[in-house]
């Protein structure tokens, strides 16, 4: 479509927005004909027309067109990534039922976003493209959004290629109109429909992909996140909502959603929460710790921590009252403590105290990076790896060394990709094209 067929879709002024026509016929079950991607000069153009008035309903419909064009983007990203993936399977002669080598890191960086991420939008392009060509015309045309995609795409895994099919076409009239949740629970509806054992099969292989994760939240918070079965989810559910409701002694405060969360605790460690061992690396100055300055500390695997706290963690002391001091107080921690450069804020030396050096290394270029040192990854470090390779005179030393995600630290090893680490800890990695992307090194407090 061109700007001038967007503005003619959607109006800058006039009234409800029309179907396209290559979407009308998709939604009447003619085969859908390909949209070619908007120019980006074209669409700069058409963006710079927008301005802001005092006419509501011309700001309102501006809003729906930029709208569009931000999911019609997302669509051109998508076929763009699948023509990068023709290019690199030819050249490195992938079969088909593979990844090229390397592909989602380079496509990963362009986007600025991880590996993982990356695949799954890969993945995403390929389904769409081969089984769902309806929902690839409504994403194209910006009626969709990508999120939206995703749904359709996971709801209808479990079914055969000419299912998908049908079931792309029942969806197609309906899904303009749906939230991402709402077009995942139609199209399981769907799914289930058309070939119920096959949902089946796929819950029970589901059940073996259970997991539990953690993420940093704001306020020294974390939030827990597990995938379960329904049978289990829902019955762990239903066991915190009946031990918030039992009788509590009037001293006892809390509100029904702590108990929920004492009580997910308590069963899992052995004990309450108040007399948990545990052993922390954290991260401070010597100014935090000592002096009682203000740097903020850094708990690797959640992230910066305020000062106060991190000295209640070390010293047994508390920055307030209630059963979160108390918590703090009667915890048994075990402190490997860590200094940084008080000029750069970098994780510069470790005190081996608890343990013998080997693997010391490693331990510190973990803490000292935090997470995967590819720009735009925040997954959590798997490989530690030389930047000059030991058989090529690399020193296995922080200062050679740093911390990568599984899926980039393989990624590196494919036709095109170098990395390199300069004097001032700055990690550049230069992708298949030539293109450079940089990243500074962490700052292991603040």
């Amino acid at each position: 479509m061109t700007p001038e067929a967007y503005a003619e879709v959607v109006p800058l002024t006039g009234s409800t927005p029309r179907r396209p026509p290559e979407v009308h016929d998709a939604l009447a079950g003619a085969p859908p004909q390909e949209v070619e991607p908007e120019s980006l000069a074209g669409v700069l153009h058409l963006i710079r027309q927008v301005e802001s008035g005092e006419d509501p309903t011309h700001a309102v419909e501006q809003l729906a067109l930029l709208e569009r064009i931000r999911h019609a983007a997302g669509a051109a990203q998508l076929r763009i990534m699948l023509g990068l993936e023709t290019t690199r399977r030819a050249e490195q002669g992938t079969p088909a039922d593979r990844t090229p080598a390397g592909l989602a890191a380079e496509v990963g960086l362009a986007t600025r976003a991880s590996a993982g991420s990356a695949s799954r939008r890969l993945g995403l392009a390929r389904t769409l493209r081969e089984d769902l060509p309806h929902c690839d015309l409504l994403h194209a045309a910006g009626l969709m959004d990508e999120a939206t995609a995703a749904q359709v795409v996971i709801a209808l895994a479990p079914l055969g290629r000419m299912d998908r099919l049908r079931a792309d076409q029942d969806l197609a009239a309906e899904l303009p109109a749906l939230t991402w949740a709402q077009a995942g629970k139609r199209a399981r509806a769907i799914a289930y429909a058309l070939d119920p054992e096959a949902a089946v099969r796929a819950a029970a292989r589901a059940a073996a992909d259970r997991y539990v994760t953690t993420r940093p939240a704001p306020d020294c918070m974390v939030r827990l996140t597990a995938l379960l079965p329904v049978k289990e989810g829902v019955a762990v559910h239903a066991a915190l909502i009946k031990a918030a409701a039992a009788p509590r002694p009037p001293e006892d405060e809390r509100t029904r959603s702590q108990v929920m969360a004492d009580t997910l605790v308590e069963p899992v460690t052995g004990r309450s929460s108040a007399a948990i061992s545990v052993e922390v690396g954290l991260i401070m100055t010597d100014r935090a710790m000592l002096d009682g300055a203000d740097d903020p500390a850094t708990v690797p695997g959640y992230g910066p921590i305020p000062a106060p706290l991190a000295r209640a963690l070390v010293l047994g002391a508390t920055p307030g009252d209630g059963a979160a001091a108390q918590g703090c107080r009667e915890a048994s921690v075990w402190l490997r403590r860590l200094y940084t450069d008080p000029e750069t804020g970098e994780l510069a030396a470790i005190d081996a105290r608890r343990r013998s050096v080997t693997g010391i290394v490693r331990r510190l270029v973990v803490w000292r990076d935090g997470t995967c040192r590819v720009p735009y990854c925040d997954a959590p470090i798997r490989h530690v790896d030389h930047i000059d390779p030991y058989a090529q005179g690399g020193v296995t030393s922080a200062d050679n060394a740093v911390g990568m995600c599984e899926a980039h630290n393989y990624a590196m090893e494919a036709p095109g990709f170098a990395r390199h680490l300069d004097r001032d800890g700055v990690l550049t990695v230069i992708t298949p094209t030539g293109t450079r992307h940089t990243s500074p090194p962490r700052k292991a407090t603040g």
